[in-house]
């Protein structure tokens, strides 16, 4: 059993922190540190995907950590061409698409997230075989804001602040065999720029489509094939560097 924890970064001018790339710089710095002690649970690769810019100091800042060890596995480090409208999604996807035989498991993450408990990966993996109808897992858990979860008796989301259930950020863990039956079953899903190897938008509308509208369907779409999205966190697994909070 082999998991991979997909990092989606942008190393350029941001809205939010970091703001900047040597904010950008730092804060991979600390979650690079942050991994050589994190005991996952299990055998798991860092996989940092680049948003890239073309910037060569970025590249080169990134490169320098690729095939480093950490706790549970190694670093790897993979550029994607800038797409200016797909986001982590896109990146998560991207990933996906170039490693998707090497690895059992995937917990999709934004690098403003940092775990903070061993075992993380193992609990969620746990977490999801134990339940058949649970096709993704939440890490965070929002309750307090306008994008609170509303939870069955089970934990499983049914609505994401009045929206369609989706985990926030993407950020989560599913499983390369249920990621495959959403491929198979939504060809589209997977039909970004970069994997089709193009640089300018396809004519399915993607690149219109709202960075909510990204963000809910990325796991949104594995309740059309019957799974259901289960909320592991407690509030106090994660904390979100961009807003302080614990998630």
């Amino acid at each position: 059993m082999k998991a991979v924890q997909v990092m989606a970064t942008y190393l350029g001018q941001r809205r939010h922190f970091p703001k900047n790339k040597q904010d950008g710089f730092d804060l991979i710095k600390k979650q690079v540190l942050h991994h050589k002690s994190l005991d996952l649970g299990v055998e798991c690769d860092l996989l940092i995907v680049n948003h890239d810019n073309g910037d060569k100091e970025t590249q080169d800042f990134l490169n320098q950590y690729d095939g480093e060890n950490i706790f549970n596995g190694e670093i790897k480090i993979l550029h994607r061409p800038r797409i200016n409208f797909d986001l982590s999604f896109g990146s998560y996807k991207y990933a996906f698409f170039k490693y998707q035989n090497h690895y059992d498991y995937w917990y999709f993450n934004e690098d403003d997230v940092i775990i903070l408990y061993n075992n993380a990966i193992k609990d969620m993996i746990n977490t999801l075989e134990s339940d058949p109808t649970t096709g993704f897992v939440a890490a965070s858990n929002f309750t307090h804001n306008s994008h609170a979860f509303i939870l069955d008796s089970d934990g499983h989301i049914v609505s994401t602040g009045g929206m369609s259930p989706h985990a926030h950020g993407g950020c989560g863990l599913t499983s390369t065999t249920i990621f495959n039956e959403i491929c198979k079953t939504h060809p589209h899903f997977m039909q970004t720029p970069n994997i089709l190897g193009i640089t300018s938008p396809n004519t399915k509308g993607y690149e219109y489509a709202s960075d909510s509208q990204m963000e809910i369907e990325f796991t949104n779409i594995f309740t059309t094939l019957g799974y259901k999205i289960k909320v592991y966190s407690d509030g106090k697994k994660y904390l979100r560097l961009q807003s302080g909070e614990y998630i």
